[in-house]
Formats: C-alpha cells, sequence, structure tokens
C-alpha cells in the first residue's frame, strides 16, 4: 500500500513539475524598468534603467532598444553576437549610447545616453527580440525639458507658429490642458494671440507639459523648429 501512495506521490510530483515548466518556461524572465519617467536636462548623460528577473546573463543574448514613438525600424541601440552594432542603429545616436558590458552578466541591460537632446524626448522599448514571451519587454518615457528652448524663442514661436490648434488637440488628447483652456486658446483672434494663450498655459505647466509641447512643435512646425534648434548649435 505505501509503494502504490508513493508511486502515486511520486507521479503527482512529476506532473506538477511538467504542468509548472509548460506554463511557465522563459515567461519567467521578466524585463523590468523604471515606472515613472525619466526627466532630464539638456546635455545631461542619462541612463534608461532596464533589467532581467531573475538576474541572468544577457551576454549571449540580443538587446534591442528602440523609441516606440517614431516610425522607423532602426535603433536606439542593438547589441548582438556579443558585441554593439551600428548599422541599424538610428544615425542621431551613434557614439551617444552604450551599454554596462560588464554588468551583462547579472542582467543589467540598462542604457547610458550622453548628451540628450530635446528630440529625445519620447519613449524607449528595452526588448530581448528572442525570448518571443509576455514580459521580455518594457518601456520607459524619457523627458528632456524644453523650458530653456521656450524662453529663449518665446517671441519667435509666438510670430511664427500657425499650427496651434493641431498643437493644442495634441496637448488636450495626452489630458496635459483641460477643455477649458482650449477653449479659450481656440476663441482667441489670431494665431499671435492663441500662442500667448498657450504660453500662458504653459508657464503653469510642468516639465512634461512643456516637453509635449516640444515635440508637438517638432511635428505640426518641422521647418521652423529646425531652423531654431540650428541657432543654438
Amino acid at each position: 500500500m505505501k509503494t502504490i501512495l508513493a508511486s502515486a506521490s511520486l507521479c503527482f510530483g512529476i506532473l506538477f513539475m511538467c504542468v509548472s515548466f509548460s506554463t511557465t518556461g522563459s515567461s519567467q524572465i521578466q524585463v523590468v524598468g523604471q515606472t515613472g519617467p525619466v526627466v532630464a536636462k539638456e546635455g545631461d548623460d542619462i541612463i534608461l534603467p532596464c533589467s532581467l528577473v531573475p538576474k541572468g546573463s544577457v551576454e549571449d543574448t540580443i538587446v534591442e532598444w528602440t523609441r516606440s514613438d517614431l516610425n522607423t525600424n532602426k535603433k536606439v541601440h542593438l547589441y548582438k553576437d556579443g558585441k554593439d552594432t551600428v548599422g541599424d542603429q538610428i544615425p542621431g545616436y551613434m557614439t551617444r549610447t552604450s551599454l554596462f558590458k560588464e554588468e551583462m552578466k547579472t542582467g543589467n541591460i540598462s542604457l547610458k545616453l550622453s548628451g540628450v537632446k530635446l528630440s529625445d524626448t519620447g519613449n524607449y522599448t528595452c526588448r530581448l527580440p528572442k525570448e518571443n514571451s509576455q514580459g521580455t519587454e518594457t518601456t520607459i518615457r524619457l523627458i528632456v525639458d524644453a523650458t530653456t528652448f521656450l524662453n529663449i524663442f518665446r517671441n519667435d514661436l509666438i510670430w511664427n507658429v500657425t499650427k496651434v490648434m493641431p498643437i493644442v488637440n495634441g496637448l488636450l488628447e495626452t489630458g496635459l490642458i483641460q477643455k477649458k483652456v482650449k477653449s479659450m486658446i481656440s476663441t482667441a483672434g489670431t494665431h499671435q494671440d492663441q500662442m500667448r494663450q498657450l504660453f500662458q498655459a504653459l508657464d503653469e505647466g510642468d516639465v512634461e507639459m512643456k516637453s509635449a509641447f516640444y515635440s508637438l512643435l517638432c511635428k505640426h512646425e518641422p521647418d521652423l523648429t529646425g531652423k531654431l534648434v540650428e541657432s543654438l548649435e
């Protein structure tokens, strides 16, 4: 009788292990990052934190860092075959990104980004593409403070931005301004008056709002933004 019970217990244990492995498998590997945004000033060297849980070596694994808010297949950073690969890297990130190679054996896949620019504001996704399971990627938002840019070019923007309402609509969609603010701006007479009203809202807003404004400005007024940025360099 004891033999039968022992055999049954052994079979149950084996069955439990099989079920456990089949339901977890590679999903035991989790890529985790920072839940809140990383906020930086122009010119800062920053770290986008990302690591493996549980800890494990990623020295022989493909590691991708991408910008999920950009329409491109190129990478912010790509680590493959034991080395950094620049062939598929977004040109603006060349020479500015690096991983902590000595810490990859313990699962640290954080990205160091040097000399951050306003245009670096966005959503960065860290992923292990070969794992093909849930939890093997995470996204971190980087916000580069646009306050200095707005202070320097306030008058230029007031007089030259014409696509004010598309920018305002973008801020409304992300919850960074309220409907009553949009209404107030939309009823202002000229584009210049609309921009003055928008600047009042920006002056009362936080870093995220100012950086979102800058991103929307780049989208809707690329020529103007490009000229202003060039004048700073």
